[in-house]
């Protein structure tokens, strides 16, 4: 069963990254914004997960930040999730504020819950998907990045000029990884995979497993070993599942069965 250390709050790390560096990148985003024309608030809080240690999961599933789904939110209302409104409100409204961010993550990763009106994304039915078919006990997601950006591109534009940000955010990710347990990380995202292959390597090795996966210059996937401040691990490197550049049907399958093979054999 997959635990999280008790000394170390994943929340607290990800709040205290907004307070002191989100700042630097915001600023690149409304630059980027202005250019493209679009009124679109940066400041948006940041993606908040709760207990992630309840459902025992072995898999830790991660991508490059949260995509901010405008269609989705405003069947809420959006001011929750403004941060400049937040810093004006009184200490009992924040944490309630906090636990409703909380559940509205874990609305739109699970499906069901409380969140009136909000659907499962896309992303997540894939996923589930993809962990059914592979055999998975179970899965936690947390991004890479934990900053809502609608555009992937425009997030990854201002992540170039935001070095302070980019290094105390990948900081955060791999303290979680140091204090959790879990056996694989899946970056199913070939930007995730990118990263993991170059900055993330800053931090730890990563040693490939030959599988025979087969792979072509615009495909990041496969299995790596490493050692994460002590802890083995395993890495699943994989370009994304839904939306632009997912893989066809064949080529996902291939995959899961290299995928189960190798977790049932080697991991679980």
């Amino acid at each position: 069963m997959n635990h999280i250390e008790e000394t170390f709050s994943l929340d607290a790390a990800i709040l205290r990254l907004h307070e002191e560096h989100f700042p630097e990148l915001e600023a690149e985003l409304r630059r980027i914004y202005a250019k493209a024309g679009l009124k679109d608030n940066p400041n948006l809080l940041p993606v908040l997960h709760g207990d992630l240690n309840k459902q025992g999961a072995e898999i830790l599933i991660s991508g490059i930040n949260p995509s901010y789904p405008k269609k989705e939110y405003r069947k809420l209302d959006e001011d929750v999730f403004d941060s400049d409104l937040f810093k004006r409100r009184g200490t009992a409204e924040r944490e309630r504020i906090l636990e409703d961010l909380i559940q509205i993550q874990k609305h739109l990763i699970h499906g069901g819950g409380k969140a009136d009106g909000l659907k499962q994304l896309p992303y997540f039915r894939a996923i589930k998907s993809f962990s059914e078919a592979a055999g998975l006990r179970g899965w936690d997601h947390v991004d890479i990045f934990p900053h809502r950006v609608t555009s992937q591109d425009f997030f990854m534009q201002a992540l170039k000029v935001a070095p302070r940000y980019e290094e105390a955010a990948l900081g955060v990710f791999i303290d979680f990884l140091s204090a959790s347990d879990y056996k694989v990380v899946c970056l199913f995202n070939s930007g995730a995979s990118g990263l993991a292959l170059g900055k993330l390597r800053k931090f730890f090795e990563l040693k490939e497993i030959k599988l025979g996966i087969p792979k072509s210059a615009n495909q990041r996937h496969g299995f790596y070993t490493s050692n994460v401040c002590g802890k083995p691990m395993r890495f699943f490197l994989y370009r994304m599942l839904s939306g632009r550049g997912q893989p066809k049907k064949e080529e996902r399958e291939q995959a899961m069965k290299f995928f189960k093979t190798h977790l049932s054999a080697q991991v679980l």
